[in-house]
């Protein structure tokens, strides 16, 4: 059963295919700069640092308590660098379904390693997700993502309209998609060996629900729903792991409506079981710590640490769902005096 999977029994060659899925608007398509000047992936793994050396590395516990940037605890982002080429994970393949010239379609799809963000010259999530995850056993990363999007309106789950329809067009094309590739994952996944597990879902999103008080206000109900209704469509028992959304100016957003997005990630978590959180705004890069990358509060600044960072602690979360030992600590949203 879904609960009993546990990375640290499992030896390479005795596993099934782990499979998650990736969810969210534009934060979760990748917007890390892989190339370039400051903030980006290159910059990173090159011989210059990429924050003051004073900066904190913190445990998911850790960082929720603490109210400062941070670097995320069992990050490597220089394992991603050979030093001649970018690493591909050994393990980790990705199917990545999203937006191609308007409509939906595969925007990628190959072994894991830096490229698979909104184009590839980006990453998202998913890389420091993939490298985070035990190397025993074969996992796919269907990634479904659309930027723009709100869970108010295009990934409005069923349960939310049978209150007020319609069902979001998001959800509608997703869960379509993820059908089709259970059913077929040699389609999606060359390696497949005919046996696969959910091992759970990453939602990152809610930057367009928090400009929006209405929005807002109305996501605890439609998160909670989305989440029920994921287990109803793929397992009672699968794991959720939310990253926050934490990339509005970070630890310095006062702005009630985002503040809320971030209240409604963590309160799932204390009724609706094997539900994950994880505190992020110590992760977020001021533009101008960076002197590059982008200036778009919206995207983490472009900055391919933060992205990074955030796939790193959602993996510690939907791992320790898995393996029965993640203990969820309290997310602050009250604003410092």
């Amino acid at each position: 059963m879904l609960w009993a999977i546990n990375f640290c029994c499992l030896a390479v060659g005795e596993a099934s295919t782990l499979v998650f899925f990736m969810l969210g608007q534009s934060n979760m398509e990748g917007h890390g700069l892989v190339d370039g000047g400051n903030g980006s992936l290159a910059w990173l793994v090159g011989p210059s640092e990429s924050q003051p050396a004073d900066w904190p590395t913190l445990d998911c516990k850790a960082a929720a308590a603490h109210r400062e940037g941070c670097d995320a605890a069992g990050a490597n982002i220089s394992a991603l660098w050979s030093g001649s080429n970018w690493t591909e994970s050994p393990n980790v393949w990705v199917d990545y379904w999203g937006n191609v010239g308007g409509t939906w379609g595969t925007v990628a799809n190959g072994p894991l390693q830096p490229g698979y963000g909104y184009d590839e010259g980006h990453i998202g999530p998913e890389l420091g997700f993939g490298f985070a995850l035990p190397s025993d056993r074969p996992v796919l990363l269907l990634k479904c993502a659309w930027g723009g999007t709100s869970l108010a309106f295009d990934w409005r789950p069923p349960s939310s309209a049978n209150a007020t329809a319609p069902v979001g067009w998001c959800w509608t094309n997703f869960t379509a998609h993820a059908r089709a590739a259970l059913a077929n994952l040699t389609s999606v996944y060359p390696g497949y060996d005919g046996t696969y597990e959910l091992g759970g879902v990453v939602w990152h999103q809610g930057w367009q629900d928090g400009g929006d008080r209405a929005m807002a206000y109305e996501y605890e109900v439609n998160l909670a729903n989305l989440i029920r209704d994921l287990r109803t469509d793929f397992g009672t028992s699968l794991p959720v792991s939310i990253p926050v959304q934490g990339t509005s100016q970070g630890w310095k957003d006062v702005v009630d409506s985002r503040l809320e997005i971030i209240r409604a990630q963590y309160n799932v978590t204390t009724y609706l079981p094997r539900v994950a959180a994880q505190e992020t705004r110590g992760f977020y890069r001021d533009y101008t710590e960076t002197s590059g990358a982008c200036d778009q509060v919206y995207h983490w600044n472009c900055n391919a640490e933060s992205y990074f960072y955030v796939g790193t602690v959602a993996a510690q979360g939907i791992t320790g769902l898995i393996n029965g030992d993640w203990e969820q600590p309290f997310i602050n949203t009250t604003i410092p005096i």
